[in-house]
């Protein structure tokens, strides 16, 4: 799993992989794709670019908000992180985690479950 919670940290609650991410690798491209200022934004935290880094400071200005993630989501680090510093806040509307699901699962129509999820919408 590749959280940008734990990329260019070192923390015992992140894997050794995600620990010694480098930024020339394949798996943080995108995280490089969609930088304007890569290392200013990873030195401030910034939330446009990594928002598996909010504080419950930052989550008490924001609206109310549901967070999404699935099973095999390789942004559920961040997903669960940020969840709880929204309830932290006050500001989690509420939360879900599919099982057996992966990243973006509930946009592939093609799958009955997510042509339910779809259409709630």
């Amino acid at each position: 799993m590749i959280a940008g919670l734990c990329i260019g940290r070192k923390d015992e609650d992140c894997s050794e992989m995600e620990q010694g991410m480098q930024w020339n690798t394949e798996e943080v491209k995108t995280y490089r794709l969609n930088a304007t200022d890569i290392d200013k934004q990873l030195a401030n935290n910034d939330l446009h670019l990594f928002p598996g880094r909010l504080s419950v400071e930052q989550a008490k200005k924001l609206p109310m908000t549901f967070v999404m993630t699935s099973e095999f989501d390789h942004y559920e680090r961040d997903a669960v992180h940020v969840a709880r510093t929204l309830e932290k806040a006050g500001r989690l509307a509420g939360w879900s985690k599919s099982p057996a699901a992966q990243h973006w699962w509930h946009f592939d129509s093609r799958l009955p479950e997510s042509r339910e999820f779809l259409n709630e919408w």
